[in-house]
């Protein structure tokens, strides 16, 4: 009796089954009941004051809580619920949340992207999974908050680093992978201030001091990268104060 081994499923298709995994698993801890909850906490309650005032008035500069100019945060939270209520015409709870439901659905696929270049696929899909499990994880991807923004803006560095680091063959880091890591420092930036340096800079600073090696540095050296940076992370302050002036 002849026994015909079993097609191996193409790389691709096995990747695309694993997003579609992580999304459906996705969707009973994030999206189910987005705008059920109510908002109890004092963080919550600033983002959505904010935002419907910026949205209301049309403003994507100015900050103001309660006709008061609020400029102790950055932006990013109040930009992407801004711009959920734009898209749907009306503001609510499910406007101030979903948002940050898809920003975790981002966090749990970095995650299994990471997973993935470091152990192969199960070992990704495993780390996906491991996160959508995480009572923390879980509590801040129904809050809209800064913090489910700067976990995935910390998880975009941290993969577009990796990629950066490990190119296959063992040749030059691809221009896109250091520029994509400095595009999510800038909106880590935009998201909670310079604390995304200090997660996904130091490291680095650290491995380097540690092994007496700068490899760890010149893997993501890009003048391009540190432009791109300067200019999105500083774009927010620079309109600011011309607002000001």
């Amino acid at each position: 009796m002849n026994h015909t081994p079993p097609t191996p499923i193409p790389a691709r298709r096995a990747w695309l089954l694993d997003v579609i995994l992580i999304a459906l698993l996705s969707v009973p801890v994030f999206f189910f009941e987005v705008g059920k909850r109510p908002v109890t906490s004092i963080l919550e309650e600033r983002v959505a004051i904010t935002s419907r005032e910026m949205w209301r008035a049309g403003e994507w500069v100015l900050p103001t809580m309660n006709g008061e100019m609020r400029l102790q945060k950055p932006p990013l939270a109040y930009w992407l619920v801004e711009a959920f209520a734009s898209v749907r015409g009306a503001f609510d709870d499910v406007t101030l949340r979903l948002p940050f439901a898809f920003l975790a659905l981002g966090t749990a696929l970095f995650t299994w992207k990471m997973g993935a270049l470091l152990g192969g696929p199960r070992a990704g899909l495993l780390a996906a999974v491991v996160l959508l499990t995480s009572a923390l994880f879980v509590k801040e991807g129904h809050m809209a908050t800064a913090d489910p923004a700067m976990l995935f803006c910390a998880s975009g560095a941290w993969y577009c680093s990796l990629a950066a680091r490990r190119t296959a063959g063992g040749g030059r880091p691809g221009p896109g992978a250091g520029l994509g890591f400095y595009f999510f420092l800038a909106l880590g930036a935009l998201a909670k201030g310079p604390v995304i340096l200090v997660l996904c800079v130091l490291p680095f600073l650290v491995e380097a001091i540690v092994i007496r090696s700068m490899a760890p540095l010149r893997d993501l050296w890009s003048p391009w990268g540190i432009a791109l940076f300067l200019v999105l992370s500083l774009s927010w302050p620079a309109a600011v104060a011309c607002r000001l002036a």
